[in-house]
């Protein structure tokens, strides 16, 4: 991941210890609490690279896709945070196109509804849900992800469908 030498916060962080940490976090537990049915599970590779950027800030940004994942699921589901070391030898286009590199991955997925397709460009827009009244949140959850990640040179990858979601952080 490049960043530059100027950015506040700037440190070495481990991925899987961001995940880590989060997991044993109280808004980790709050979030269990909340939706019970919903197993959070994680897949991490402990080859993965180190970043450079603000522990903090990714932590936040996992919590707010885990949230989403999490509250996307009507009853039982699965919500599950991976990571991963990936090598592009060409673009990649999704969400926004990923140029060819050497990139740290941190993935969730969830077995949601999924977002409907005239949505997915619009979910990172401040302000923009779909959330059922009384469910959590004020729209400005991916925001934070999206704020997030370019702040960190990175770049996103959504892919939805009838049976969940994935969003990729790539570093």
């Amino acid at each position: 991941m490049r960043v530059s030498a100027e950015r506040a916060g700037s440190e070495v962080v481990s991925p899987n210890a961001v995940v880590m940490s989060f997991l044993q976090s109280a808004e980790q537990r709050v979030l269990a609490d909340r939706h019970p049915a919903v197993a959070v599970q994680a897949s991490l590779d402990s080859s993965v690279l180190n970043v450079r950027g603000s522990s903090s800030q990714l932590g936040k940004a996992l919590m707010n896709l885990v949230a989403n994942s999490m509250e996307a699921i009507e009853g039982t589901g699965r919500v599950t945070i991976a990571t991963e070391n990936r090598r592009l030898d060409r673009p990649s286009s999704g969400y926004e196109t990923v140029p060819p590199g050497e990139y740290v991955v941190l993935r969730v997925e969830d077995t949601g509804a999924g977002i409907p397709a005239a949505d997915l460009g619009r979910v990172f827009e401040p302000f923009f849900t779909k959330k059922a009244l009384g469910r959590t949140g004020t729209g400005l959850g991916l925001t934070v992800v999206w704020h997030t990640v370019k702040g960190h040179d990175g770049f996103i990858e959504v892919r939805s469908g009838p049976t969940g979601t994935t969003i990729e952080l790539l570093f």
